[in-house]
């Protein structure tokens, strides 16, 4: 045999022996995907997608690689949000780093399609003071924010960039990530029913049932 003819032959073992992995490994996030729910969810099918990458020039499916990038990226950004602790009432307020620069092609690419129109809700002012002078600094910041553009309002509540005021509370976090899941979910629902015909069903089954069988023995084990 040709050293050419041979060279091609290991080429596909290689290939074989990477997709096989790369099969497995995408067979155990769409497990663990599909027994999420909420960000973590959307988390897990974003890495699906990425882990399925090296498979498909060979299994072209219908995902949209756009809204992927747009998802993986407001998913990280809402999933590793940090919280501040007020110094009173035991309050939080959350801010979001954005993977990508607080401007307006950001806020059109990434946030427009599912938060255009969300009402923002956050602290006005969380510093201190005697009653009036609370009361006259919220209404300097809400005065501020209001005279802000719809991208800076935005980025400025989310991402807490003033130091006394326009903290998104808690609630206001909720409701972004409610708005972002009602928008992301069914495409993320779309790339598991794509991204699954990549895998041998056979394969998955064998590899869902040692996952549970793997969970089980561990909760058993906590049990006694």
């Amino acid at each position: 045999m040709s050293e050419k003819k041979l060279a091609q032959i290991e080429v596909r073992a290689i290939r074989t022996k990477e997709a096989g992995t790369f099969e497995r490994l995408l067979c155990q996030l769409l497990i663990r995907a599909n027994a999420s729910d909420g960000l973590k969810k959307i988390e897990l099918m974003c890495q699906a997608y990425y882990r399925a990458k090296p498979l498909l020039p060979q299994n072209p499916i219908q995902i949209n690689e756009d809204e992927v990038e747009i998802i993986h990226k407001v998913v990280t950004g809402l999933k590793y949000a940090t919280r501040y602790s007020l110094s009173a009432g035991g309050r939080q307020y959350i801010q979001v780093s954005w993977p990508f620069k607080p401007f307006k092609e950001s806020f059109d690419r990434y946030i427009a399609p599912w938060g255009d129109e969300i009402i923002l809700q956050y602290y006005a002012y969380i510093g201190g003071g005697m009653p009036y002078e609370i009361e006259e600094a919220e209404k300097k910041f809400i005065d501020y924010l209001d005279g802000l553009e719809r991208h800076m309002y935005f980025f400025c509540i989310t991402m807490g960039m003033e130091r006394h005021g326009g903290k998104l509370s808690e609630s206001g976090f909720d409701r972004v990530c409610g708005q972002f899941i009602v928008w992301a979910m069914p495409k993320v629902e779309e790339w598991y029913l794509e991204l699954t015909k990549l895998v041998d069903p056979s394969l998955f089954d064998q590899i869902f049932r040692t996952m549970f069988a793997g969970e089980k023995k561990t909760t058993e084990k906590e049990e006694e």
